[in-house]
């Protein structure tokens, strides 16, 4: 019997571009950090035959956002 895997919601996760625009930073960047597993809770979403796309939880982005400092500017 297959493994079902449960998919990210659009309530949960965003995708890397949306989450890169958030963060303000490269989506490479997410996307490198995904693969490593220093993003909890991201999900490889599988697109198509060989495609795959990842999605980032909206908690992992609150999370870093809500460090004390983020957004200003460093001297």
């Amino acid at each position: 019997m297959a493994q079902k895997t449960l998919l990210p919601s659009p309530f949960t996760h965003v995708s890397v571009a949306v989450a890169a625009d958030m963060l303000g930073v490269n989506p490479s960047t997410i996307r490198r950090r995904a693969a490593a597993g220093d993003i909890p809770g991201a999900v490889k979403e599988r697109r198509g035959l060989i495609g795959y796309r990842w999605m980032i939880p909206l908690a992992y982005i609150h999370d870093v956002t809500s460090f004390p400092g983020y957004g200003e500017d460093v001297e």
